[in-house]
């Protein structure tokens, strides 16, 4: 067994099956099947949020930049989802939480976002290639964009310098100053799409990495208050990560202050970023604040 091989079996392994056995994920659990009816969430969510507003979803750092249909209050994420899911997603957090503890009740409440991840076209030698291709998905698509609508396609696609987002995210920890603030939920809704349908995806691809806050505790212990280099710091993220496998319809819930980054892009996908809150009275539709390295 390699090093690598040891500490997945300590440390990745266990994050598999954290509902069952929450001491084995320490701030992490993922919910498997947390919504059955995922061609209805589909559905919902393309209703919601057309093309291309889609592929301009996930700059939650950006106010500015995200189109309004891509953030989510309560009230909407309750016609997304249904009121029994998200009660029944609720129910599972808190069993989950109080088997370890007995801290306060968990809810999905807050501020939420459909975040699209926009995985890389084939190589393309020219942005004028790009363009024609992008305007045949288009109109694969049932839709005639205009030039921005093009531009704003492709530049949220392709990994160039005009590219304005791909919705990805590098290691950073999620937090906020309204103290209700518990944590962060991350629901697969769907992968493989827009012309990627012939690419094989692993379950183990088009999600999350984490850092599990037992391997974080163990391995870093640069003193409080130490600056540390940036390059340096993500390596080590990198070596501590766990790629999650999940399918479409499973969630997974981390803690305010557990690293974690955006998987691999070798697809595209779609998902809903829910805030998680303590149960008691708090005002709706805080934002979010990143603390990135």
């Amino acid at each position: 067994m390699t090093d690598r091989d040891a500490y997945e079996a300590a440390f990745c392994a266990p994050l598999e099956d954290t509902e069952r056995y929450p001491q084995g994920g320490g701030g992490v659990v993922i919910l498997r099947g947390a919504v059955g009816n995922v061609p209805a969430l589909q559905a919902a969510l393309h209703s919601r949020v057309p093309i291309p507003v889609r592929y301009r979803c996930g700059l939650s750092d950006d106010v500015v930049m995200t189109p309004e249909p891509c953030n989510i209050d309560d009230a909407s994420l309750q016609q997304l989802l249904g009121f029994q899911v998200i009660e029944q997603i609720n129910h599972r957090l808190t069993t989950w939480q109080q088997a370890t503890d007995a801290k306060r009740a968990l809810r999905v409440r807050g501020h939420h976002e459909l975040v699209r991840i926009n995985g890389p076209l084939d190589e393309i030698p020219t942005i004028e290639a790009a363009l024609v291709l992008e305007e045949s998905k288009a109109e694969a698509d049932g839709i005639a964009p205009d030039s921005i609508e093009l531009f704003a396609r492709l530049s949220d696609r392709l990994a160039l310098p005009l590219s304005l987002a791909d919705g990805s995210t590098g290691w950073h920890t999620d937090d906020s100053f309204n103290q209700s603030f518990a944590g962060q939920m991350w629901l697969l809704a769907q992968r493989n799409l827009s012309g990627a349908a012939a690419l094989p995806v692993a379950r183990s691809q088009t999600t999350l990495v984490i850092v599990p806050p037992a391997a974080f505790d163990m391995y870093v212990d640069a003193p409080a208050g130490t600056p540390l280099d940036r390059g340096c710091w993500a390596e080590l993220l990198d070596e501590l990560g766990c790629t999650l496998a999940m399918d479409e319809g499973d969630a997974v819930y981390y803690e305010r202050g557990v690293y974690h980054r955006t998987a691999d892009q070798h697809n595209n996908r779609e998902a809903l970023s829910m805030d998680v809150q303590h149960d008691h009275e708090v005002a709706e539709g805080t934002r979010r604040e990143k603390d990135e390295i």
